[in-house]
């Protein structure tokens, strides 16, 4: 077993400065590096999992994260150690990330707004899709292993990590492997996991974004495990109005408890969610998201001004349509940011009273009908729309007449 480091120590040619964070699997240093006169993240393996096997396989993952080139995805620069070399503990050399975690970042500011998160997770499905087209899964998706870096740049950290416990139920400690609450079901299982699982991951990463809970939570993990494997949880619209239908479906289906029922690649994903913010007009996500980083308070006031008017937009078109339903959610979405919009109400107004007309009509057709007046239930009806609506009411007046 190799010795466990501390601040202070040299680790290969990397000083290790200070202690940043510490989990499960690793400890976390910012370091420098004399040789380029930088400073970096030092990750070291733990001691008590700094064996052969384990170290071998910690490796292995630096090397094919080592791989992976994206902007939203942690960069490796080096790594070294195991338990075979020197009686040096396994450590990976990474970019130094000046920023907070995704879970730092919602606990201090809270939910955050739908197309903010929707663009969150859209630098995270292109992370992902980058590293699922060179056969690697992450397997531990959640805010934690994901850092806000400067000028607003999402990073997704620990690549591959937890297949350095690959093979093992638990840990030594008795513990489930990775993180419960974010598990897909079939993780939590004990089945094979493959780029959907990640996907069912996002799926609560963005729930959790939208609404500040988690879809499947309990008293201790193996509860958790239970109830992500029996699926049941309260839709997120249901949480938070603002979300919007639209985005609602896209994280019901992340959250399928089928694999083959969710998006099929990282890929998908992405473009359905470029395709939800060019709907409300935002056509550069990575700038829209950098803008936002710099000053949240006055992008969303910017934002939800945006959206009200993209809305009641869409909503006009939809009526226009005939498409009611489309429109009446469009004006429900406005309503949950600003009850007492004028236009949206007016809207809702005239398609409720456009629906009582055509109830109305039904009625009295019907009533005229019972009384024998299968003409005037004919003329009635044909006032309210179509000569196909018409033709139905009087071939039931005919019948009931012959009767």
């Amino acid at each position: 077993m190799g010795r466990q480091p501390q601040a202070g120590d040299t680790l290969g040619r990397y000083v290790l400065e200070e202690e940043l964070g510490r989990g499960g699997m690793a400890v976390v240093y910012r370091a420098t590096d004399p040789t380029l006169e930088r400073e970096v993240a030092v990750k070291v393996l733990h001691g008590h999992l700094d064996d052969i096997e384990h170290a071998r396989r910690f490796l292995r993952e630096a090397r094919a994260a080592a791989r992976l080139e994206h902007d939203s995805i942690l960069k490796i620069h080096d790594y070294g150690g195991g338990a075979d070399k020197d009686d040096v503990a396994a450590y990976i050399v990474a970019e130094l990330i000046r920023g907070p975690s995704l879970q730092g970042y919602i606990a201090r500011r809270g939910v955050l707004l739908p197309e903010v998160a929707a663009m969150v997770v859209l630098r995270l499905a292109e992370a992902l899709s980058c590293a699922h087209d060179k056969g690697i899964v992450h397997r531990d998706v959640k805010p934690d292993n994901v850092m806000i870096a400067e000028g607003g740049r999402v990073v997704l950290t620990d690549f591959g990590i937890a297949r350095v416990l690959e093979g093992d139920s638990v840990t030594r400690t008795g513990a489930l492997l990775g993180s419960p609450a974010y598990m897909s079901p079939e993780q939590a299982r004990g089945e094979p996991v493959d780029a959907r699982s990640d996907l069912f991951a996002l799926g609560t990463v963005l729930y959790k974004l939208c609404t500040g809970k988690l879809p499947f939570t309990a008293p201790d993990p193996l509860a958790t495990v239970l109830r992500i494997i029996k699926g049941a949880f309260t839709p997120p619209l249901a949480l938070n109005p603002r979300i919007g239908s639209a985005l609602e479906r896209v994280i019901l289906k992340l959250l399928q408890q089928k694999r083959e029922d969710r998006y099929q690649s990282a890929a998908e994903l992405a473009k359905v969610l470029r395709e939800l913010l060019a709907d409300v007009g935002i056509d550069d996500p990575e700038a829209a998201l950098a803008r936002y980083f710099d000053s949240p308070g006055d992008y969303n006031r910017e934002l939800v001004g945006h959206v009200i008017t993209r809305s009641i937009e869409r909503a006009r078109t939809a009526r226009e349509r005939g498409e009611h339903a489309a429109a009446l959610s469009y004006c429900d979405r406005v309503l949950a940011f600003e009850p007492q919009n004028t236009d949206a109400l007016a809207l809702i107004e005239t398609l409720s009273s456009r629906r009582g007309q055509r109830r109305s009509l039904l009625y009295g057709a019907v009533a005229l009908v019972l009384a024998g007046g299968v003409a005037g239930a004919v003329v009635l009806a044909r006032g309210g729309g179509s000569d196909h609506g018409s033709a139905r009411v009087g071939s039931a007046g005919s019948a009931l007449a012959s009767g």
